[in-house]
């Protein structure tokens, strides 16, 4: 977009850090429900596993394919919509289901409207942002994973549950998907095809090779898959570990929940915007540290109120790795023709191992070794990180060609 205004990079920043929360509270919401939904429908971990992971591979191969389309045709917006609509529907679908297998059909196919939402959200603020904002920016819209995913979403459909069904719970939470689709058509500008257009000539006609060939890209999927299956452990199996181990009653998991998620959404933000400042990689390494602080706790001391703060204050970090690994890097260190290629294939391959066959596996390893043990493998998960994160090299354009960090 040739003529970038301030008032506008506001506005589509502020749209996309809602779409973002409502898109992961579409996404999380299961999971909150599980205490509730879990013994009616007597599943067991390995049941909750792939519920978690049906969706994600349908989320995945849609973000795959969908984003690319998206870079090689140059629209953002037009896509965005009717992605946004047919998650809102299959959302409110839940409430028609009374059996598990209802529920792996509804949440496959949420999933394939769901997937491509977070590329598309990044390039439209890509597109938007002013110079030396852009990581602040993709911070706050980030953000809004913890403020309404992760903060008031527990509240608010732990809440529901508690007056209505569970169905009726998938029913009312998919209010706020369609409010952001009106928000969008309204508010949101389309990014001019010719733009775009000149910019693909110029490529080999694969995408997918094309931003695979920039060296930061593979080893941010790397990490990224690394930092998603440690995120989609805490958000799958905290919520079961801090009823059944740490004795909370399920409205209490939502506060508690919720508060970690009060401070991922001020991680989130800090973190990015130390990364203009002072470089991506450095923050991005004392982030994934104190990442490590909170699941540790709860593996070393289960139950604790110890372990139960240190998961409110630390746990936080370990989503907020995702944003520099997933989005800023990677688009960073490539051609503006291929971000958002760039950040769906560190997405989906993250999606693809991390939800569609990790939850699997989890399942049966906290099946056999108990939900504490789960804290644990986040702790080696985020620790491993920390070896691919050398090599990357730094992409902010005030640090770039640094020595290794």
């Amino acid at each position: 977009m040739k003529d970038k205004s301030h008032r506008y990079a506001i506005t589509a920043t502020a749209i996309c850090f809602l779409a973002m929360g409502v898109m992961m509270l579409d996404r999380l919401s299961i999971n909150f429900l599980m205490p509730i939904l879990a013994p009616q429908l007597g599943l067991t971990n390995t049941d909750i596993g792939m519920l978690n992971s049906v969706f994600s591979v349908a989320w995945a191969v849609s973000a795959f394919f969908v984003a690319g389309w998206s870079d090689k045709l140059g629209y953002r917006k037009r896509i965005l919509v009717p992605c946004l609509i047919g998650t809102g529907v299959f959302m409110a679908a839940g409430v028609i289901c009374s059996t598990v297998t209802e529920l792996l059909v509804v949440r496959t196919i949420c999933g394939i409207f769901a997937g491509p939402l977070g590329a598309l959200l990044y390039a439209i603020v890509a597109d938007a942002s002013l110079e030396g904002t852009f990581g602040r920016n993709v911070g706050i819209v980030n953000a809004g994973i913890g403020a309404i995913g992760a903060t008031i979403g527990p509240i608010f459909i732990t809440q529901l549950a508690a007056q209505y069904s569970w169905q009726n719970t998938f029913l009312v939470a998919s209010i706020p998907t369609f409010v952001i689709v009106v928000a969008v058509i309204l508010w949101i500008k389309e990014v001019e095809p010719k733009v775009v257009d000149a910019a693909v000539e110029q490529t080999s006609g694969n995408v997918y090779k094309d931003v695979m060939k920039f060296k930061n890209v593979p080893f941010c999927v790397i990490m990224n898959v690394l930092a998603i299956i440690g995120y989609m452990t805490v958000m799958i199996f905290a919520p079961m570990y801090l009823v059944n181990v740490a004795k909370l009653s399920v409205q209490d998991m939502g506060w508690v929940t919720s508060a970690m998620g009060v401070l991922y959404v001020v991680f989130g933000i800090a973190t990015t915007k130390l990364s203009d400042n002072f470089g991506r990689k450095p923050v991005m390494f004392v982030c994934i540290v104190l990442s490590l602080l909170g699941p540790l706790a709860m593996y070393l001391a289960p139950g604790s109120m110890l372990a139960t703060w240190m998961y409110v204050v630390f746990a936080g970090f370990v989503p907020a790795v995702a944003p520099f690994v997933m989005t800023i890097i990677p688009m960073e260190s490539v051609p503006v023709r291929l971000i958002a290629t760039s950040m769906v294939v560190a997405q989906a391959s993250g999606d693809l191992i991390s939800g569609a066959i990790w939850p699997i596996i989890a399942g049966k390893i906290a099946d056999a070794a108990g939900l504490p043990f789960m804290m644990l493998v986040v702790v080696i998960l985020m620790a491993s990180s920390l070896v691919f994160g050398y090599f990357l090299d730094e992409s902010n354009p005030k640090f770039r060609n640094p020595a290794k960090f």
